[in-house]
């Protein structure tokens, strides 16, 4: 098929031919005729003809071979009989004429050529305008100056499925009647401000719907900017609106979401001002959030001064670096953990309250440091299976490495189990099944072996945890070594038996010592009053024999029950020794070794000499009687130290420096069961009618009234060793003093006052003193010998009795007596206190005691020291 362009040059083709054909044609005609000059002027329509060609060089040819045509036709054809004159004008004439018509021609054609070509050109601009238009997303709509339609581009009108010319006429109809009135005003206001146009409004499609548009419309303008015309657009933005309302409900629900949330949340532009602010992050803020908007948060948080939180924003800004820090403000007394996500526009600030969170851990970590250092074990286990192998161990603390000795991979994943041996209580196991059967807490208990295979007591108390469902999944125990408590108990228990023993010891030596000073008093007058009787002075002799052992046995147990008379002194213990070295190798036999071990310088102890002597000697007698046939009895001196570790484990003992006296023998031993009783009255594993067993309790009881401390350890077939912890002196020990004279007689006369409630003890002291030529006046308690001495004065001693019914005792009776006569010598008597104490004041030289049970000679010694020291000097009344 032959294009347009094809079609075209063919044309061409044939006009040049047509004009070269019709140029020849004339030439020949001219020719032949003989007349050129005269057909000459039919080149002129052929050289117009060529113009048709838009070929410059084609009409410039014609043109040129028309002029040669001619003018050779002239010179050619000239007849010799007319003028030459005149063909030359005809010629030039028509020469003129082809000029003119080749240069009126090129500008004539040329002209019309460009007209059509413009032409043409805005032809197919516009077509190709309407195919643009077409195929743009935009509908094209123009309207009068005065706002009235007047074209619509036609994919418009299946859009809304109405008629060009009904749109045309009143496109309002397209509106959503929600729109109307705003879109007429404004669409009315740009008409008369000239002003663009732009509106989104709603036209209804075909299905019905309506569809978001965007219309624009801007005024076309003349040379004095008259408005010709408006020239708009609407484009559909439906799609915009959609994905606008999704972004609406999505920001609503980001909004509504960041203020729900419990966390604080803020934004910074670039310049550090607050562009959002949730609810949370205002409250701890410390503003409204309509306060802090635009607000720097230098202003906010810096105000008196610089604020880590400004900080960490203006670094995270700075380096574009995620921040993550936790940190205490002390102004909002929070901990808070911030994250700070930075941008080029701003950082935005996340930051959550942890101040419980941080309590918890702190409580957390002290809990874990807690349980590690608990002196008790706590250990965890699964709640199953209890049938064997037994619920596996997942945690012990380093008590519990620290007690048995297993280190904590020994035991994670065994059941605690494998701690149970042959000591181990069956019942006590049982027991605790059937609590953990039933998920009960249980107490019990129990002994259990250490990796070293040495038993020890726990208290073990178990509980159930359970997990959030109510399922229990473990068992928790708290486990305490008792061991020492257990030694401790058993040491109470004796110590407290021990203490019963004494105190029903004691009080069954005083009534026998009042006993026996009657007793051993009128045994003693009997016999010298029977002197001369070789019948009944013997019987007499023999009574007061029996009365002397009966005070020597009370006197022992009064020393148990710590209720004898102590003298303490500074005592240089291996002089002590050394002195009584013959006695106690006396005491042994020649199959008997004794030595003594003195490690390095003693220190004095303070303590009662006699007593001292008395007890090393009953050790001696003891150990020589558990060496049957023969053995070595080893007598060590040293000094020590008893610390609170020691303390701990014994009984009454107080820490401090004491003097040690070990008594070591290589006998038989004592059978663990009889170590708890063998400082109890009469207590002895010796065969009846050897040993009384009050030896070792007279030892025990004045070590423990010096306040020192006895311990034993003894094995079977091996020996026994016997330390005595005698208190350290602080003062030298002086040399043995010898016995002082007891004093002289008083003046005879002299007025005692006797106070006793015991009415055979009170006869028999006035009938000693009354003998001795003293006067004598009686009183059978305290608040009848105060009575006597406001009555009759002051007599020259008071001689009374310790323990006595009524409110006054002895020292308060001798108390309340010097308040009224501050010189009064005093005399006590007592069978089982120890008034040592009441020896040592600032009376200490004008008062005495006297033991019961006591002699007449023991009485009037003390009464003639009393009153000697009196002699010469005046009573105070």
């Amino acid at each position: 098929m032959v294009t347009g362009a094809a079609e075209a040059e063919q044309q061409e083709q044939w006009l040049r031919v047509a004009v070269a054909g019709l140029l020849g044609i004339i030439v020949l005609w001219s020719a032949g005729s003989g007349n050129a000059p005269a057909l000459g002027v039919w080149y002129v329509p052929v050289v117009a003809l060529a113009h048709f060609q838009d070929s410059r060089p084609f009409i410039c040819r014609i043109t040129l071979l028309a002029l040669l045509a001619l003018w050779f036709g002239c010179f050619w054809s000239a007849p010799p009989d007319q003028p030459s004159g005149h063909p030359l004008l005809h010629c030039l004439g028509v020469s003129l004429a082809l000029l003119a018509v080749h240069a009126v021609g090129r500008h004539y054609f040329r002209r019309c050529r460009r007209e059509l070509a413009a032409a043409e050109a805005l032809h197919q601009r516009q077509t190709d305008i309407d195919v643009l238009t077409e195929s743009l997303p935009l509908h094209i709509w123009t309207a009068s100056p005065g706002g009235q339609l007047e074209a619509v581009s036609r994919r418009f009108l299946p859009v809304t499925g109405r008629l060009r010319e009904d749109i045309l006429a009143d496109w309002t109809i397209l509106l959503h009647p929600d729109d109307r009135e705003r879109t007429v005003a404004r669409w009315q206001h740009s008409i008369e401000t000239g002003e663009a146009y732009e509106n989104e409004v709603r036209f209804q499609a075909v299905d019905g719907r309506y569809i978001w548009h965007l219309v624009r419309a801007v005024p076309e303008r003349d040379a004095q900017g008259n408005i010709l015309r408006w020239l708009g657009s609407a484009q559909d933005i439906d799609h915009i609106h959609a994905l606008r309302a999704q972004a609406q409900a999505l920001a609503e629900r980001m909004q509504n979401t960041l203020e729900s949330i419990t966390d604080a949340l803020f934004a910074l532009d670039a310049n550090y001002r607050f562009t959002y602010v949730n609810a949370k992050a205002a409250a701890m803020l410390g503003h409204p959030r309509n306060e802090l908007l635009g607000r720097s948060i230098q202003s906010v948080l810096e105000k008196g001064g610089s604020n880590p939180f400004v900080r960490h924003c203006r670094h995270a800004l700075e380096t574009q670096r995620l921040l993550h820090v936790q940190e205490w403000y002390t102004n909002q007394k929070l901990w808070l953990d911030i994250r700070l996500y930075p941008s080029k526009e701003g950082l935005t600030v996340y930051f959550l309250d942890i101040t419980r969170q941080r309590e918890e851990e702190m409580e957390l970590r002290l809990l874990r440091t807690a349980v590690s250092r608990l002196s008790d074990i706590i250990m965890i286990t699964e709640a199953e299976p209890l049938d064997e192998p037994g619920p596996r161990t997942i945690f012990v603390n380093e008590a519990f490495e620290r007690i048995t000795g297993y280190r904590k991979d020994e035991v994670l994943g065994r059941s605690p189990r494998f701690m149970q041996g042959p000591e181990t209580q069956r019942h006590e196991l049982d027991r605790i099944r059937e609590a953990l059967e039933r998920y009960q807490p249980v107490r019990a208990q129990v002994i259990n072996y250490k990796k070293s295979h040495q038993p020890f007591w726990l208290e073990i108390d178990i509980a159930p945890i359970a997990d959030a469902r109510g399922r229990y999944t473990h068992f928790v125990s708290v486990e305490r070594d008792i061991t020492e408590s257990k030694e401790m108990a058993r040491q109470l228990q004796h110590a407290l038996r021990m203490e019963g023993v004494g105190l029903l010891t004691g009080g069954i030596a005083h009534d026998f010592n009042n006993l026996l000073t009657v007793v051993l008093g009128n045994a003693d007058m009997l016999a010298e009053a029977l002197d001369d009787d070789a019948e009944l002075a013997p019987l007499a002799r023999m009574i007061v024999q029996a009365a002397g052992r009966g005070a020597s046995l009370v006197r022992s147990l009064l020393a148990f029950a710590r209720r004898q008379s102590l003298t303490p002194e500074a005592v240089a213990v291996d002089a002590l020794v050394r002195e009584l070295l013959p006695i106690l190798e006396a005491s042994l036999t020649q199959r008997h070794q004794l030595e003594l071990h003195v490690e390095g310088p003693l220190w004095a102890a303070y303590v009662d000499r006699g007593q001292l002597e008395s007890a090393l000697l009953n050790l001696v007698i003891n150990a020589r009687d558990a060496m049957a046939g023969s053995g070595t009895l080893t007598l060590t001196l040293a000094n020590t130290t008893l610390d609170e570790a020691y303390v701990r484990t014994h009984e009454d003992v107080v820490p401090g420096d004491y003097v040690m006296v070990a008594v070591s023998d290589t006998g038989t031993g004592i059978a663990p069961e009889y170590l708890d009783r063998i400082f109890e009255p009469f207590f002895s594993t010796k065969s009846i009618g050897h040993g009384s067993g009050l030896g070792l309790s007279s030892v025990f009881g004045f070590v423990k009234q010096s306040g020192g401390h006895i311990a034993v350890a003894s094995e079977l077939g091996r020996g026994t060793t016997f330390r005595l912890y005698l208190p350290r002196s602080l003062h030298q020990a002086a040399g043995q003093a010898g016995d002082g004279a007891v004093g002289s007689a008083g003046t005879a006369g002299q007025r005692i006052l006797v106070v006793e409630d015991d009415e055979g003890i009170r006869r028999l002291a006035v009938q000693y003193l009354e003998q001795a030529g003293y006067r004598t006046q009686v009183a059978p308690n305290g608040e009848v010998a105060l009575e006597l001495l406001d009555r009759e004065g002051a007599p020259d001693l008071l001689f009374t009795d310790v323990v006595m019914p009524g409110a006054l005792s002895g020292p308060l009776l001798a108390h309340a007596a010097r308040q009224r006569f501050p010189a009064l010598p005093v005399l006590y008597a007592s069978g089982n206190a120890d008034v040592t104490n009441l020896l040592a004041g600032e009376h200490g030289g004008n008062e005495r005691f006297l033991a019961k049970p006591y002699r007449r000679e023991q009485l009037l010694a003390q009464v003639a020291a009393l009153l000697g020291q009196e002699a010469g000097r005046g009573l105070q009344s």
